[in-house]
């Protein structure tokens, strides 16, 4: 599993931090979207925008945003509060998909009064 996120984002390192996924989900790999790694133009020139969204490759399939955040909580355990939280909230696609969009709003807000460029700025 490949998740691509913002790493210069406090709440989407704090995220990171903190969000444990089970045993089932394999060998798990975090990314941020911001350091130099070529995988990050592979995936940008298939069209995936990484301002918009979180971004999970799981067996060869890409997720995004909502359904990126309903994959992990699938694939999270539930020890820990913030992780029963997760579950509980995003493992129901239907609460992800309104969710979501409020998350993405509230992190660009939280990047622009921290005056951190978007990703996006930076190729």
């Amino acid at each position: 599993m490949l998740i691509i996120y913002d790493g210069a984002c406090p709440a989407c390192a704090a995220y990171q931090r903190h969000v444990r996924l089970q045993q089932a989900a394999g060998a798990v790999e975090w990314l941020s979207a911001r350091c130099d790694d070529p995988r990050l133009a592979q995936y940008q020139t298939q069209g995936y925008v990484f301002d918009q969204g979180l971004l999970v490759v799981l067996d060869h399939v890409v997720y995004v945003g909502a359904d990126a955040m309903h994959v992990l909580a699938c694939c999270s355990s539930r020890s820990g509060l913030m992780n029963r939280l997760h579950v509980g909230l995003f493992r129901r696609r239907w609460i992800a998909r309104l969710l979501y969009p409020i998350l993405r709003a509230g992190r660009a807000v939280l990047l622009w009064m921290l005056r951190i460029p978007p990703i996006q700025s930076r190729q």
